[in-house]
């Protein structure tokens, strides 16, 4: 949705890597899920209750949101 591109698996790979190569930034949401945001750590950090984060959409993802499996 960020990206305004075909939902498809290809395009979530490419479109990931992209923001991940940005560096410092975390996609996010304030109240509707559907209007995503890049935000920085930093200001993710300092406004943990301002800013939504996605849940992770497979398992290799839990590592990267310090989530642990049950």
């Amino acid at each position: 949705m960020f990206f305004y591109e075909e939902f498809n698996d290809e395009n979530i790979a490419r479109l990931s890597k992209k923001i991940d190569d940005m560096g410092n930034v975390e996609l996010c949401y304030l109240e509707d899920p559907t209007e995503p945001l890049l935000v920085s750590k930093l200001s993710l950090n300092g406004a943990p209750h301002k800013y939504k984060l996605y849940l992770p959409s497979t398992v290799e993802d839990l590592s990267r949101y310090n989530v642990k499996r049950a």
